[in-house]
């Protein structure tokens, strides 16, 4: 059955490096990723380009979702509320697999790859997760990766060991 593994979690949580490992193991994926796409934008996160951000995706997921030679689209997106998650399991059903990559705020803030939260915590970007806005962290995700104690590698196996159970 085809799969929409969803990486959800904070900005420089380590979703992306992750989401990557996943692909070179699963044969027939694909990543959605906000740094491999330059239709999102980088800020301002107001609610309405929340919403846009997500239309997007979503339409993005159907159409590989069509095509025979995709088994697994990978997305790696901060999405922060649980009333979007919520959204999106209801939209996929089945398919939809929420894999929360959970690294403590004060780690991602000194990791900072991108310069986010420098930017957000010195008032530049507005309505940024984890800083002005919450993160709501996932009640029952069906994978939860504790990036301080699992690697990258570790968390591609737990996934592929979570997804050949559900055959």
């Amino acid at each position: 059955m085809k799969k929409v593994l969803w990486f959800t979690g904070l900005s420089g949580a380590g979703k992306t490096t992750r989401a990557y490992q996943l692909h070179k193991k699963l044969k027939n994926s694909i990543i959605i990723d906000s740094d491999n796409l330059q239709i999102f934008k980088k800020g301002p996160f107001t609610e309405k380009d929340r919403l846009e951000t997500q239309k997007k995706i979503i339409n993005i997921i159907k159409y590989y979702l069509k095509k025979k030679e995709i088994c697994y689209v990978i997305v790696s997106f901060i999405t922060p509320f649980k009333k979007d998650r919520e959204k999106l399991k209801r939209i996929f059903k089945e398919k939809f697999v929420e894999i929360y990559i959970n690294t403590p705020l004060d780690v991602c803030i000194k990791r900072d790859p991108k310069g986010l939260y420098k930017q957000a915590l010195c008032g530049k970007i507005k309505n940024f997760p984890g800083i002005e806005v919450p993160y709501e962290k996932p009640d029952n995700p069906d994978i939860a990766i504790d990036t301080l104690e699992v690697l990258p590698e570790e968390a591609a196996k737990m996934i592929i060991n979570f997804l050949e159970g559900e055959k």
